[in-house]
């Protein structure tokens, strides 16, 4: 149960795709929101905010826009496979536990492959994989011994991507697959959120940076978000602080990911 919040057709890449992909757009401590497909619908559940004209928002017309849409990222079809809008990049192989980034979605994963030594942060797996997803035992790009292999077949896959419009993602096939660490009482879910503006910001941990009092919370393609989203209203807001500038303005959320 989540408490309730208020603000306070290219080519297939090589391993250097992996790196680039997971070095750039993965790292827990927070990453650059890309910002192609800014026109990208939302999360799949009801009404779309995209009406707000503005970042920074006059509560006396609050009602007047769309209400912030919410949802969680699909990245499946009902028989478990990849979306066939979405193309897979690279495929590696790895383990995987509970996302930080999206701790509240039971699908999410934070996996660590096996081709590097970095985190991928959020990647998604299916409820029930399609059979014809997993790879048959003993293949895969994997640096690990045939007895490996043959103790440890692929559980699932898990696919990672940096945005929810992303056309592009990294198919991980799961050997250990661990989710017992997501956790019931979850004050921050949304991994991704759009403003009002367009702005696309991704959620970041651990940086130390407070303003008037807010942590830094999201990192985004124009500047930075503070704090948490502020869910009080049918129009969401949080505290956005533009690229090189130390004031931090009230700013409408489009769209919200988890």
């Amino acid at each position: 149960m989540r408490h309730h919040r208020s603000g306070s057709s290219r080519p297939r890449g090589g391993f250097g795709t992996v790196l680039a992909l997971v070095a750039t757009l993965f790292l827990v401590v927070g990453c650059e929101a890309d910002t192609t497909g800014a026109d990208d619908p939302g999360p799949p559940t009801t009404d779309n905010g995209a009406g707000a004209d503005s970042a920074t928002p006059d509560p006396a017309k609050q009602e007047q826009q769309h209400p912030t849409r919410a949802g969680r990222t699909a990245l499946f079809d009902r028989s478990g496979m990849i979306r066939s809008d979405l193309e897979v990049l690279d495929e590696v192989s790895g383990r995987c536990e509970a996302s930080l980034l999206s701790p509240e979605n039971e699908q999410a994963r934070r996996c660590f492959t096996n081709e590097t030594s970095l985190a991928m942060d959020p990647c998604f797996v299916p409820e029930n994989p399609a059979p014809e997803l997993l790879p048959d035992p003993g293949t895969g790009t994997e640096s690990v011994t045939d007895q490996t292999v043959r103790d440890n077949p692929v559980e699932t896959v898990a696919v990672c991507l940096r945005d929810p419009a992303a056309e592009g993602a990294v198919k991980v096939n799961v050997r250990d697959d661990d989710p017992s660490g997501v956790v019931d009482d979850v004050v921050d879910p949304w991994w991704f959120v759009v403003l009002a503006d367009g702005t696309r910001c991704v959620k970041v941990l651990g940086v130390d940076d407070l303003r008037e009092d807010l942590h830094l919370s999201y990192r985004c393609d124009d500047g930075f978000l503070h704090g948490l989203v502020d869910e009080d209203k049918r129009i969401w807001t949080i505290h956005h602080r533009k690229a090189g500038s130390d004031e931090l303005n009230l700013a409408w959320v489009r769209s919200a990911w988890a």
